[in-house]
């Protein structure tokens, strides 16, 4: 016998109203919905006739309702009845599927008609951790599992974030045949500011015809996978990247929708916040609501993009293997036709070059437009310099149309002359077609449009950059990043160029982007580090400090690959959780004043520079002045919270009297007085409570 209490609370969730009858077997629920009166006539038993239910059918039928008997063999059954009636089941199923082909579809079309798409599986971490299997089957199988989880899926630009989110999608959909992914790309919904309206808005969206409380329950049961691409892309570039209070409310959001065996999976780019203790701390209180798994995606390698025969061409032609690191120029080269490809590495120096003809030589004939791709180019560079000079990166098709107008009226002209006089189409027509053009793309659920990707947009502010009168160029350090990117695969003297362009700008930007940007553009690190933290950046094949100077600065989980390190020109730095792969030293005439955290290494680098053991002689109750230093960095002065988790490089950090070897030290002797402990991310010192009464007396509370 069906449960009467959970079956009217099953359908009231979805709107029904409960209404009495003469047997009290059979349950009647009605929904109203304006004109329309349905009426669900529904058997407790087994042992209901069919006169009983025919009786109890026609009364109501009388009364103007559309009545239908559903007969469920439990709970769980009319609960799947119900989702499948009013979720739409078959049909919303069939819409993500034809929004996932036509998304890969798109990934390829623009290079060749008979490209096929092959996601591709590249090496990733699970907390930290190398992980075997492909990342969609092990996200994948988590769905269905007991219990609440937020996945974390972080990446660089153009590792396939997206890509990653689209395949999770079809994942759900080919492997759970009675669950509905709730999908979104974010940086196509800016409309809302409050992330909590950003998710309501997608929610209604998505499911127009349903409230949204039903999808919300529907989300905490598990049976519709919320999927959010991009979750950095609300956090603009005036949060800089570390302002976690924005983030904080918008996961705050995202944790009241996990409970039960709700499943939440977020795309990111990797950001300060989520390696902060304050976004350790927020897991900290809800670790008791739901598991949070973190998953780091690893730059895909150039074989992971291109078949065997294909690599070993372009080897053969000489082409840098390590420069074409570039996923919009590994798209081209994976998915154009053999001969084409044979033609484009043919000068490996030109390869961009190569690729920005093919693709302009394909628009004219995809759109019938007769202008030459020079003139494409200049139209798409004139785009590019409105959206510098005015720092934008999308806007309405209207306001693109009119740039493009407003800034080529002659080309234009010229353009159309180049038709027939009975196909020649108007200014305004001809407008319409560079706004379609296959390098702008809609980037809003308002229709703004921009540049189809980060390359692209790279490739033209790199241009204009370098046209700057005096070397000087000091725009918005937006289009710097997508510049360098764009320029890593050229020719050494062209990133020259490119370099001191930028030279200006770049110093006003996070140490880590000032770094990475020297490195792809000069091969070697040309900057002083100077009392700063570097975190998470792979040097590999160049010298440092060899004509420059590193001083009191921390590097956090970086890794070296045959790196020189020139000793004489480092002092007072630390290196914590890295990695150092047939590396050299020069100038160790003497112990530098170095000190490693948790490092290793394949070879003996670090027993030639290791200072002395951090051992010393202490008695268990003495503490020093460091070592209350270190205690202040979780409970602060005129504080009464205490911090459980603190990152190792900003206790190093900020600080003047102390040098990160003296703090490290003091970080040492406190896990041996087991007032600190070693969390499972070891760049992070986490509080003993056990303690906590010890260590406020010794702080003077």
């Amino acid at each position: 016998m069906l449960s009467k209490n959970k079956l009217t609370s099953l359908y009231e969730l979805y709107g029904f109203e409960v209404k009495g009858t003469i047997n009290k077997n059979i349950m009647v629920f009605a929904l109203h919905s304006g004109h329309y009166y349905n009426a669900d006539v529904v058997p407790l038993t087994n042992d209901v006739k069919d006169n009983e239910l025919d009786e109890v059918f026609n009364s109501f039928k009388k009364s103007g309702y559309a009545c239908k008997v559903r007969k469920y063999e439990s709970i769980e059954k009319a609960e799947k009845e119900l989702f499948k009636g009013f979720f739409n089941l078959d049909v919303t199923r069939a819409k993500l599927k034809k929004t996932y082909e036509e998304y890969t579809k798109s990934v390829v079309s623009v290079y060749s008609n008979d490209a096929e798409y092959k996601y591709i599986n590249s090496k990733y971490y699970i907390n930290d951790k190398e992980a075997s299997g492909t990342l969609i089957e092990n996200v994948g199988k988590k769905i269905s599992s007991k219990g609440s989880v937020l996945f974390l899926i972080e990446a660089a630009a153009g590792y396939g974030k997206t890509s990653c989110a689209f395949e999770l999608v079809n994942y759900i959909l080919e492997a759970y045949k009675n669950t509905i992914p709730l999908f979104t790309e974010l940086s196509r919904n800016r409309k809302a500011k409050i992330f909590r309206y950003v998710l309501l808005d997608e929610i209604e969206r998505s499911f127009p015809l349903l409230r949204s409380s039903l999808v919300s329950e529907q989300i905490k049961q598990g049976n519709v996978p919320v999927i959010l691409d991009g979750f950095d892309e609300l956090l603009h570039e005036n949060d800089d990247y570390t302002d976690y209070e924005k983030s904080e409310s918008m996961l705050e959001t995202i944790s009241q929708y996990l409970v039960d065996d709700a499943k939440v999976i977020l795309t990111t780019r990797r950001t300060a916040i989520f390696d902060g203790d304050k976004f350790h701390e927020w897991i900290e209180e809800h670790k008791n609501d739901f598991d949070v798994v973190r998953i780091r995606i690893d730059q895909p390698s150039v074989k992971d993009w291109l078949s065997e025969e294909r690599y070993e061409l372009i080897q053969q032609a000489g082409f840098p293997i390590k420069n074409l690191s570039n996923p919009v120029l590994l798209s081209f080269l994976r998915c154009i036709p053999d001969k084409d490809y044979k033609k484009v590495i043919k000068d490996t120096t030109k390869i961009v070059d190569r690729y920005f003809e093919s693709m302009l030589d394909r628009e004219m004939t995809r759109q019938d437009l007769k202008m030459t791709p020079e003139g494409q180019y200049a139209v798409l560079k004139s785009l590019a310099k409105d959206m510098i000079d005015y720092n934008y990166t999308s806007e309405s098709k209207e306001n693109i149309a009119e740039v493009i107008l407003q800034e080529n009226q002659a080309l234009l002209e010229i353009t159309r002359k180049n038709y027939s006089a009975d196909t020649r189409p108007t200014l305004d027509e001809l407008v319409n077609k560079l706004s379609n053009h296959a390098y702008l793309d809609k980037q809003t659920t308002d229709n703004n449009i921009g540049f189809v990707n980060e390359f692209v947009l790279g490739n033209f502010s790199a241009d204009i950059m370098q046209e700057h009168p005096e070397n000087e160029w000091s725009g918005e350090g937006t289009f710097i990043e997508p510049a360098v990117l764009s320029y890593v695969p050229r020719s050494d003297e062209e990133k020259k160029k490119l370099w001191n362009a930028i030279k200006f700008a770049n110093n006003f930007l996070d140490v880590n982007e000032q770094i990475l940007n020297d490195i792809r553009l000069n091969n070697k690190l040309t900057i002083d580090i100077l009392g700063e933290g570097v975190n998470e950046i792979n040097f590999e094949g160049l010298a440092v400090a060899e004509n420059t100077y590193i001083k009191n600065s921390v590097f956090s989980n970086c890794i070296f690959r045959n790196v020189t390190f020139n000793l004489e020109n480092i002092t007072g730095s630390s290196f914590v959780e890295c990695l150092f792969y047939d590396c050299e030293v020069e100038g160790i005439e003497e112990k530098p004043d170095i000190y490693f955290y948790g490092c290793t290494s394949n070879n003996e680098i670090l027993n030639q520079i290791f200072d002395e053991d951090v051992e010393t002689d202490y008695k268990s109750d003495e503490v020093d002045d460091c070592d209350i230093f270190v205690l202040r960095a979780f409970k602060p002065v005129g504080s009464e919270k205490i911090h459980k988790h603190r990152p190792i490089k900003a206790i190093c950090s900020n600080h003047n009297k102390y040098s990160p070897k003296q703090i490290f030290k003091s970080i040492q002797k406190l896990k041996k007085m087991e007032y600190l402990l070693t969390p499972d991310k070891k760049s992070f010192v986490e509080f003993n409570f056990e303690y906590v009464s010890q260590i406020k007396e010794m702080l003077g509370e």
